[in-house]
Protein backbone atom coordinates (compact mmCIF):
# COMPACT_ATOMS: atom_id res chain seq x y z
CA UNK A 1 0.00 0.00 0.00
CA UNK A 2 0.95 3.63 -1.21
CA UNK A 3 1.21 6.46 1.23
CA UNK A 4 -0.64 9.16 0.24
CA UNK A 5 1.39 12.38 -0.66
CA UNK A 6 0.86 16.16 0.40
CA UNK A 7 -1.46 17.14 3.84
CA UNK A 8 -4.11 14.86 5.13
CA UNK A 9 -7.40 15.92 3.91
CA UNK A 10 -9.00 18.28 6.47
CA UNK A 11 -11.84 17.55 8.96
CA UNK A 12 -14.98 19.11 10.76
CA UNK A 13 -12.63 18.88 14.13
CA UNK A 14 -9.88 21.34 12.22
CA UNK A 15 -12.43 23.85 11.41
CA UNK A 16 -14.09 24.03 14.93
CA UNK A 17 -11.77 26.58 16.75
CA UNK A 18 -11.33 29.07 13.42
CA UNK A 19 -15.41 29.23 13.42
CA UNK A 20 -15.23 29.60 17.14
CA UNK A 21 -12.92 32.85 17.26
CA UNK A 22 -14.69 33.92 14.19
CA UNK A 23 -18.35 33.71 15.78
CA UNK A 24 -16.41 35.34 18.82
CA UNK A 25 -15.62 38.20 17.05
CA UNK A 26 -18.82 38.54 15.17
CA UNK A 27 -20.75 38.66 18.28
CA UNK A 28 -18.25 40.87 20.19
CA UNK A 29 -18.43 43.62 17.51
CA UNK A 30 -22.41 43.12 17.07
CA UNK A 31 -23.11 45.80 19.67
CA UNK A 32 -20.75 48.28 18.28
CA UNK A 33 -22.17 47.64 14.81
CA UNK A 34 -25.42 47.90 15.51
CA UNK A 35 -26.08 50.57 18.63
CA UNK A 36 -27.78 53.84 18.16
CA UNK A 37 -25.53 56.73 17.30
CA UNK A 38 -25.44 59.11 20.29
CA UNK A 39 -28.26 61.82 20.44
CA UNK A 40 -26.72 65.18 20.23
CA UNK A 41 -27.38 67.00 23.06
CA UNK A 42 -27.57 70.81 21.98
CA UNK A 43 -29.96 69.99 19.43
CA UNK A 44 -33.92 70.23 20.05
CA UNK A 45 -36.70 68.19 18.68
CA UNK A 46 -38.09 71.17 17.56
CA UNK A 47 -35.80 72.04 15.41
CA UNK A 48 -35.60 69.17 13.48
CA UNK A 49 -39.24 68.82 13.05
CA UNK A 50 -40.89 70.52 9.86
CA UNK A 51 -44.33 72.72 10.46
CA UNK A 52 -47.12 71.60 9.00
CA UNK A 53 -47.36 75.16 6.92
CA UNK A 54 -43.68 74.16 5.36
CA UNK A 55 -44.49 73.05 1.66
CA UNK A 56 -41.79 72.00 -0.79
CA UNK A 57 -41.04 73.97 -4.00
CA UNK A 58 -42.50 73.12 -7.12
CA UNK A 59 -40.52 71.58 -9.88
CA UNK A 60 -40.97 74.71 -11.90
CA UNK A 61 -39.81 76.88 -8.97
CA UNK A 62 -36.95 74.70 -8.60
CA UNK A 63 -35.74 74.41 -11.57
CA UNK A 64 -36.48 78.01 -12.82
CA UNK A 65 -33.67 79.44 -15.19
CA UNK A 66 -31.97 76.46 -15.25
CA UNK A 67 -30.92 74.55 -18.87
CA UNK A 68 -33.66 71.63 -20.12
CA UNK A 69 -32.31 68.62 -21.51
CA UNK A 70 -35.20 66.06 -22.71
CA UNK A 71 -34.39 62.46 -23.33
CA UNK A 72 -35.17 59.61 -21.76
CA UNK A 73 -34.80 61.26 -18.51
CA UNK A 74 -35.40 64.81 -18.59
CA UNK A 75 -32.38 66.98 -16.88
CA UNK A 76 -32.06 70.41 -15.44
CA UNK A 77 -28.45 71.14 -15.20
CA UNK A 78 -27.45 74.43 -12.95
CA UNK A 79 -23.89 75.67 -14.50
CA UNK A 80 -23.38 78.33 -12.05
CA UNK A 81 -23.24 75.50 -9.03
CA UNK A 82 -22.08 72.81 -11.08
CA UNK A 83 -24.89 70.52 -10.34
CA UNK A 84 -27.20 68.18 -12.76
CA UNK A 85 -31.22 67.51 -11.66
CA UNK A 86 -33.22 64.60 -12.60
CA UNK A 87 -36.84 65.05 -12.82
Amino acid sequence: MTKPLGRPRPTYEDFVPAAAAVLCLFLGSAPAVFAAPPANPGATPSAKAATPGDALPTIAAKTGGLERREGLLTVYVDRQRGKVWLE
